[in-house]
């Protein structure tokens, strides 16, 4: 995908002022991403139903920016997106855990980035709706939409159709110890043995285990600040 298409699409939006957030996306290959082909299809219905929806809310968020250029009627898509995302994303979890899918990790950090992402958008917007630039927000959203769907989507493919298979890990064998509370996780590649030993560290108590649990939390609020921050970079002018 083209890097620069948000840049681009700042240059094509021209507000007339500042609670106008109508864009001028011209034809041309953005604009017609805008709409489901069947490039876009991995065969799978329940999937390639939700994939033309989210086409159908992000093409809506053109086109009602387009109209009156009233800002309820944009937070009414955006509202729309934040919904869709979260029910495809856990449709489509749900199908790869049941398949086995070995990446399932890694496609669900990219799913819960843009899940930051999105709520984000929904929050910036309804604090100040005039900082919103609704072109880079589409240029942005078709970006991530169509890679998505001809990159990480299309690997899970052969898993969910039955064409490959994963064996259960070594994790889902090990009989469960008791008295302990049972969690299923999954972790990127090679991590497995420095989760164990984290939960380990935090089932022992004390300071240390206190001491790890501060860390998490704190990293999760920076990775929370620094998504709110690429969020402004990618949506707003």
């Amino acid at each position: 995908m083209d890097s620069d298409r948000p840049a681009m699409a700042a240059m094509w939006y021209k507000p007339r002022s500042s609670s106008d957030v109508r864009p001028w996306i011209p034809p041309g290959p953005l604009y017609a991403m805008l709409t489901w082909s069947p490039k876009f299809s991995c065969s799978i219905r329940a999937i390639d139903d939700d994939h033309e929806g989210l086409f159908r809310v992000v093409g809506a968020l053109n086109e009602h920016a387009a109209g009156d250029g009233s800002q309820e009627r944009l937070a009414a898509s955006i509202n729309a997106l934040v919904l869709y995302v979260r029910d495809h994303f856990d449709r489509e979890e749900r199908l790869m855990a049941s398949a086995r899918y070995p990446d399932l990790a890694a496609h669900k950090q990219e799913h819960e980035r843009f899940t930051r992402l999105v709520l984000d958008l929904q929050a910036i917007h309804a604090d100040n709706p005039g900082q919103v630039d609704i072109g880079k927000v589409t240029a942005s959203l078709v970006e991530w939409l169509t890679g998505n769907i001809l990159g990480s989507d299309m690997k899970y493919v052969p898993y969910l159709k039955g064409e490959k298979e994963t064996l259960p890990s070594e994790d889902e064998t090990r009989p469960v110890e008791a008295a302990v509370e049972s969690l299923s996780v999954d972790v990127p590649p090679g991590k497995a043995d420095a989760v164990r030993e984290f939960a380990s560290l935090l089932k022992s108590g004390g300071q240390l285990a206190d001491a790890l649990e501060a860390a998490v939390h704190q990293g999760v609020e920076v990775e929370r600040r620094r998504s709110h921050e690429n969020a402004v970079e990618l949506f707003c002018r």
